[in-house]
């Protein structure tokens, strides 16, 4: 098998080396986003008042693209001032349609800073405007007309693109349609003109398919409700003035602090407005069907730098990060000065000498010549030491070439992404196997903690190409990397007790603080023996009581990991971390000696919670994982949004030394749609058993009814080939009929000259007889003559 894995890899773009955890592989280049881009921005207009700052925003847009994003710059067309002509702002907008490398659903973004501008609508003296964008090349003087770009030319564009390339595009506009001015202040511009059309709207851009059909009715302009093509981001509302000062755009400045700091894939479009700096007289809008989609779709990751501080104390550098983190030993850090150096070059680079629950003592790297100031930093891992995050099995063959190239982008030194994900030759030792069912790659679990209860696969699958595998294994390794991250300190984990119960809300009794009515639990406990399986209401409230019987007080941090779809505490609520309080000592939430928290209920200051079941289950399993420790940490990186694209379910919004210990505890959350019943049904995965098997059997069964559903799925991928091999044959068996046709067609022609030949050969034959039947006549006419003679 090992040689038959070597050969395989030497296809594989890049030098392949091995697939060791303590040796990454190298290869030559991450495939890059497919993310495709237009940036405008014009700051000098021929006839109207020229703007500072708008080109500095474009190419502040690209340079985010390019460096954070990755985007390569061939993927980015900018048209910055005299190229920003109303010609070529349509041509780059119809060139969307025609580029042959943006496939169907890649994202797309345009964006424009500039002057917008309001003209009269379609109808006479109705007093309808329409919004535009004003080009470069803009000019009313009679005989030089240049005309703005109205809305309705611009939404057909738009609308014509996403025919052709899906409805994953982003628009941002930075400009306002308003009546323009200087506020008085010649620092502060308006991004807008007043004008008057020179031509009617309905004889603009005819030419453009769609626009016709648009011409005879009012546009609503750029902000659309119920839009579908794409998503827009504008600057300010239609009555509102979008300004630039300070070198800058006060939105696009905005969106870029936003951006450089959140993942385009850990942030919805309806989030943006909530979490930008607020722009004093503008109110940015969002619009557009799919608001609740994470930015371009989710399918551009910013490579997360995440970092840690590191203090220097008594002659030591101490990583404020430990074990409770997932540091590992022999983990490498490299070290820079703040936050803003993260782009430099390094300090120097250090190792985990010594590894605590909540810190480690770093040591420089041997061999490093760095002169390291010794003073507080911050540290950004690079290499995961002895850590191992996800063990994948991908079988051999031409179809599972992008995931095997996923699996070599993730672990390309240097890409931001630190995690040992474990290549494995069979898939009997492996967290998860990939497979492909109906030209999809699904993501079947090969982990006993997930597959003893029923849940075979995650709920979704992708498409095979690389971006998406490599998109879900990043997701992958970071969820089995934070399921395995485990203290076993028997002295905290059995002291830790947990209660799992339906809430009641009252009638008549609500809190005082949310209105709400106050829930009150339901017996019994549906958690016994640290295991939660039961028939869910999807429209019941769920509440958790979590009890401490040990000498020491505990800060908990409750997470839910969804195993359908790989989040782990993303939702609509949020999952439970105490309160924090900056410097000051925080409030303990869970006392020594039988103190308690209650979550959804009473007095613990968190919304109750729901359980659902998604279309065509029938089980799903989870898991609820409960951190505690003696100390306030941020445990914030745990989480993770779905890489499928969901929001989640609706959850609630080594030492001994008792000054700094930690501990985990992992329930397992079994959802069943039907209750299952040890008389007809299996107790851990509900699958239909004999009555009579005594208990110890049941083991047995369960085990061989999974293996069941592990051939089953293997008897499916049979199926699947041996259909592509009918499919083969019958191409041959096609291809061989279309031979003997064209030998029977020649066979006819050989025939038709047969019958001519042989046509010939019988004139030539009754030719010969009616010869030699002359001849024979002659004679006898001769001898007739000759007797006539002798007679005479």
């Amino acid at each position: 098998m090992g040689d038959i894995v070597r050969t395989w890899l030497e296809k594989l773009p890049g030098p392949f080396q091995s697939n060791s955890v303590h040796s990454p592989i190298k290869i030559q280049s991450a495939t890059p986003p497919r993310l495709f881009a237009l940036l405008i921005g014009i700051n000098f207009y021929e006839y109207v008042a020229s703007l500072r700052c708008a080109v500095a925003d474009a190419l502040n847009v690209k340079k985010y693209l390019e460096q954070s994003l990755r985007v390569p710059s061939d993927q980015i067309r900018t048209l910055v001032n005299d190229s920003a002509s109303r010609s070529a702002i349509i041509d780059a907008l119809k060139d969307f349609q025609k580029d042959s490398r943006i496939q169907y659903g890649d994202p797309i973004l345009i964006f424009f800073a500039g002057h917008g501008a309001e003209i009269p609508g379609t109808t006479a003296g109705s007093g309808a405007k329409m919004q535009s964008l004003v080009p470069q090349d803009f000019c009313s003087k009679e005989g030089h007309e240049v005309p703005s770009i109205p809305d309705r030319t611009f939404g057909a564009l738009i609308d014509l693109i996403a025919e052709a390339k899906g409805d994953n595009i982003t628009v941002i506009l930075d400009c306002c349609h308003a009546a323009s001015g200087t506020r008085g202040n010649e620092d502060v511009r308006v991004r807008s003109i007043e004008i008057e059309p020179t031509m009617k709207v309905t004889e603009l851009d005819t030419d453009i398919p769609d626009v016709a059909a648009r011409s005879l009715a009012i546009t609503p302009g750029f902000v659309r409700r119920g839009l579908r093509s794409h998503i827009l981001l504008a600057a300010c509302s239609a009555t509102e003035r979008a300004v630039e000062s300070n070198e800058h755009g006060c939105f696009t400045s905005a969106l870029l602090k936003l951006f450089s700091t959140t993942p385009p894939n850990e942030i919805t479009y309806q989030d943006v407005l909530s979490r930008i700096d607020s722009i004093p007289g503008q109110n940015p809008q969002c619009e557009g069907v799919h608001q609740s989609r994470y930015l371009f779709n989710g399918k551009v990751s910013k490579p997360v730098r995440e970092f840690y501080t590191v203090d220097f104390r008594e002659g030591q550098f101490i990583l404020n990060a430990g074990a409770i983190h997932g540091i590992a030993r022999g983990a490498e850090f490299e070290t820079y000065r703040d936050e803003q150096a993260i782009d430099g070059a390094p300090l120097g680079t250090f190792l985990v000498e010594m590894l605590g629950p909540f810190s480690a003592i770093l040591k420089v790297r041997p061999g490093d010549t760095s002169s390291i100031p010794q003073q507080a930093a911050i540290a950004v891992q690079t290499k995961v030491g002895e850590r191992e995050d996800l063990r994948l099995f991908i079988p051999i063959g031409d179809e599972y070439l992008p995931c095997h190239n996923a699996w070599l982008s993730l672990m390309q030194p240097g890409n931001g992404y630190t995690y040992n994900i474990t290549l494995l030759e069979n898939p009997d030792t492996a967290h998860v196997e990939l497979v492909m069912k109906n030209e999809r790659v699904v993501f079947l679990y090969r982990d006993e903690r997930i597959t003893q209860y029923g849940l075979q696969q995650a709920y979704f699958d992708v498409e095979p190409t690389t971006e998406e595998v490599a998109r879900v294994l990043k997701a992958l390794a970071h969820y089995f990397w934070k399921i395995n991250l485990t203290s076993n300190n028997p002295e905290i984990t059995k002291s830790i007790q947990f209660e799992f119960y339906q809430l009641d809300p009252s009638d008549d009794i609500y809190d005082e603080d949310t209105g709400l009515p106050e829930m009150t639990p339901i017996p019994p406990n549906i958690c016994k023996d640290n295991l939660i399986d039961f028939v869910i209401d999807e429209d019941a409230p769920y509440g958790i009581k979590i009890t401490n019987s040990s000498p020491h007080d505990f800060y908990p941090y409750l997470f839910y990991f969804d195993n359908s779809d790989l989040s782990i505490g993303k939702s609509s609520a949020e999952y439970y971390q105490p309160p924090t309080s900056g410097p000051y000592t925080p409030d303990v939430p869970l006392k020594a000696n039988g103190g308690s928290l209650t979550i959804g209920y009473g007095s613990g200051g968190i919304s109750p919670f729901s359980y659902f079941l998604r279309d065509r289950q029938n089980v799903d399993v989870g898991f609820l994982k409960l951190f505690v420790s003696t100390k306030r940490i941020d445990l914030s990186v745990m989480t993770q949004p779905s890489p499928f694209g969901e929001t989640g379910r609706d959850l609630p919004n080594d030492s001994k030394n008792a000054d700094e210990a930690w501990g985990t505890v992992l329930l397992p959350v079994i959802q069943r749609r039907y209750p299952p019943t040890p008389e007809t049904h299996c107790v851990q995965c509900g699958s239909l058993t004999a009555k009579s098997l005594e208990v110890r059997h049941l083991e047995t069964v369960h085990t061989l009814e999974t293996r069941i559903r592990e051939l089953n799925a293997e008897l499916v991928i049979l199926r699947q080939s041996s259909m592509d091999d009918k499919r083969r044959f019958e191409e041959q068996i096609h291809s061989l009929k279309f031979k003997l046709d064209e030998l029977e067609k020649a066979g006819k022609e050989t025939g038709g000259h047969e019958r001519r030949i042989q046509a010939v050969e019988v004139d030539s034959t009754t030719s010969i007889a009616k010869f030699r039947t002359a001849i024979f006549n002659l004679f006898k006419r001769i001898k007739k003559i000759r007797l006539r003679r002798l007679l005479r």
